[in-house]
């Protein structure tokens, strides 16, 4: 039976940060629809999305960060970071 390299590349573990930005984005274009609509609330859902948005922003690249500057990363994700600049 063949097993795979756990040192082969990093897969970090379940993140919060996906579905706080999804909550956010719907904020924020639920927001812009009901502005666009004359609603009162519409602007307070839109700022309020966009709060959530930044909130997702600093977390996730303050996370991955993290886990660069720990030495969690290898050589190859290393690599590929660079490949995705």
């Amino acid at each position: 039976m063949a097993s795979a390299n756990q040192d082969a590349y990093y897969v970090p573990h379940g993140t919060k940060w996906p579905i706080t930005g999804s909550i956010g984005l719907t904020l924020l274009l639920g927001g812009f629809a009901s502005m666009l609509n004359d609603s009162d609330s519409g602007t307070t859902f839109m700022v309020l999305g966009l709060l959530v948005l930044i909130y997702m922003m600093f977390g996730w690249f303050g996370q991955v960060i993290d886990e660069s500057e720990s030495g969690t990363y290898n050589e190859q994700v290393d690599v590929s970071f660079r490949y995705g600049m």
